[in-house]
């Protein structure tokens, strides 16, 4: 993501948070919870405006379940009769409005409750949010609790920590997080696993965009892309909102399934992190502009041909931010993400593979001149046809520039580079432009393949005529029935439709617009908005439709 537009991206938010009721917080005095006896999870009251205040409840939880925890213990009145600090919740009731008094002052209280989709409630050990939304990357150790739909506990347990992640959406005020479970656990069905991902999707109104792209990218059989869950999130006991619960692109049995080279490089080296050798760096010279960083670590297991997990940035300054990477001729950036601190010969072995595919793509007859190896000698097609289409269709603004991941197995299970697995579309399907007018906001007309920019593989590749036969054919025989399921206009065979989706969501939905007022924001690109969840939607579906029929065209078989 372009420095640039993460500035625009900032001044949005600012100018959002300027324009929308500020997310309160409850008043400091009066803190009143409902607390699952159980398993201790804790449910604040948001403050709405003046004296009226929201309670969120999770799917599956009924408020006779509860308990209520009054500030300081004192007793209060609800609905005229008296209420003390551990009493049942039961007189609150969904959908209905309630009358709170602590005798000076008087509250009205609303409750809000979702249903479908499970619940995720962290603890942070300071109780704050305040450290861990200050810089990305501080971390807080704490608990969680995941509740399924039905209101069970389907997991619990510590965390080794919480933290922000992201780049632009870091700073939005619904923030995203990663977390680290202290054991393996399974959350909505997924592989267990200690690593995991928590989505905004802030600048997404319609809250599908990264749900149904990767659903359909795994449908379609791109390897390892991640399984996802909606969940509604509270921190501390505040409700954060609807969030995509995600496993985390990393190598590791039910992710990334290949050889873990930075495991068995700190296992032959006696460490528990590379990090302790030296970085060292590979100079440029005038005939190979190109250059490198590595780690001087004294010992290489016996097999260094994978696994490599490898992000491609289209922006050279990503060099810098990263502690492994390599930059090509091109300026191409290709950041090693494990092992993430490889060795003179792992990069070595890496940057050779990367330089020979890149060089294959960019001429003319698709071959190496080094090497004499067709591109497709180097790298998997059909993994790079899948990972294109997903990027074309859903016409992601990032989709030639960031979150390009491609990994390669050790050369026992495959000697080649594969693409994947898929990630990132919250700026997909007409949801954001930088300008009025750009492409990107238009569902007719190539958008990835058609860019003219030195660095991005993904033209040079469809200008090999092998890749574009083999990406309309695709297209015309996995995607496009994909895109019918969708559109509803199929039944549902791998993917539910867009109103099923939205279905699914919708009581999350509702209590994430109060918790995030949807505002309409004139902005210079003109992105298509609407002020209710199934508004946006309905726009989603629209893009999806009118760009399908330009591919159904623009694809047809000849």
């Amino acid at each position: 993501m372009s420095r640039i537009r993460i500035l625009l991206l900032l001044t949005l938010a600012s100018a959002l948070c300027m324009a929308a009721p500020t997310p309160a917080r409850a008043a400091a005095r009066m803190d009143v919870r409902l607390v699952d006896p159980a398993a201790g999870a804790e449910i604040g009251w948001y403050h709405q405006e003046k004296n009226s205040y929201v309670f969120f409840l999770p799917a599956g939880l009924s408020a006779d379940g509860l308990r209520v925890s009054l500030p300081g213990g004192l007793p209060m009145e609800l609905d005229g009769r008296p209420l003390h600090d551990g009493d049942s919740a039961a007189g609150f009731t969904a959908g209905e409005q309630h009358q709170l008094s602590d005798g000076r002052r008087d509250y009205v209280i609303t409750l809000m409750q979702s249903e479908n989709i499970p619940s995720l409630f962290l603890t942070t050990e300071s109780k704050s949010r305040a450290y861990i939304h200050k810089k990305k990357g501080n971390a807080e150790t704490g608990a969680y609790v995941y509740y399924l739909p039905s209101g069970r506990v389907g997991a619990a347990g510590k965390l080794e920590y919480i933290k922000g992640r992201g780049n632009a959406s870091f700073f939005f005020p619904k923030k995203p997080y990663q977390i680290k479970l202290d054991q393996k656990a399974s959350m909505g069905g997924m592989a267990k696993a200690r690593k995991w991902i928590l989505i905004s999707n802030y600048q997404d109104r319609s809250l599908l965009r990264n749900k149904i792209t990767m659903d359909m990218a795994r449908a379609a059989g791109l390897l390892s892309t991640p399984e996802s869950e909606f969940v509604d999130l509270y921190l501390n006991g505040e409700y954060q909102g609807n969030y995509l619960l995600t496993e985390k692109i990393e190598i590791g049995e039910g992710r990334v399934d290949i050889a873990n080279l930075q495991k068995a490089t700190e296992k032959v080296n006696g460490v528990s992190k590379l990090d302790v050798f030296p970085r060292k760096y590979n100079n440029p010279v005038k005939t190979n502009p190109s250059k490198s960083k590595y780690y001087d670590i004294p010992v290489d297991p016996g097999d260094i041909t994978g696994g490599y997990l490898i992000e491609y940035e289209s922006y050279y300054w990503r060099y810098q931010d990263n502690p492994a990477a390599y930059a090509t001729r091109r300026k191409a950036v290709l950041v090693i993400k494990s092992p993430k601190f490889p060795s003179k010969a792992q990069m070595a072995y890496i940057s050779d593979l990367l330089k020979r595919f890149e060089d294959a793509i960019f001429a003319k007859d698709g071959m190496d001149p080094d090497s004499g190896m067709h591109y497709t000698e180097l790298a998997d097609l059909e993994s790079l046809v899948l990972r294109y289409l997903v990027e074309e269709i859903s016409e992601n603004y990032d989709g030639n520039d960031s979150s390009l991941y491609f990994y390669k197995p050790a050369d026992s299970q495959s000697n080649l580079l594969h693409a994947g697995p898929a990630w990132d579309y919250d700026s997909s399907y007409g949801s954001y432009a930088r300008n009025k007018g750009m492409a990107v906001l238009r569902p007719a007309g190539f958008f990835i393949n058609a860019s003219s920019l030195r660095q991005h593989w993904w033209p040079a590749l469809y200008r090999q005529p092998d890749f574009a036969e083999a990406s309309a054919r695709t297209y015309r025989q996995v995607f496009a029935p994909l895109l019918d399921e969708l559109l509803g206009r199929a039944d549902p065979v791998h993917l539910g439709s867009l109103e099923q989706y939205e279905r699914l969501i919708a009581a999350s939905a509702a209590m994430n617009f109060v918790r995030w007022p949807l505002t309409y924001t004139k902005n210079r690109a003109e992105i298509k908005l609407a002020l209710t969840h199934a508004g946006n939607v309905e726009i989603l579906a629209d893009f999806i439709a009118q760009r399908k029929a330009f591919l159904d065209i623009a694809w047809a078989e000849q």
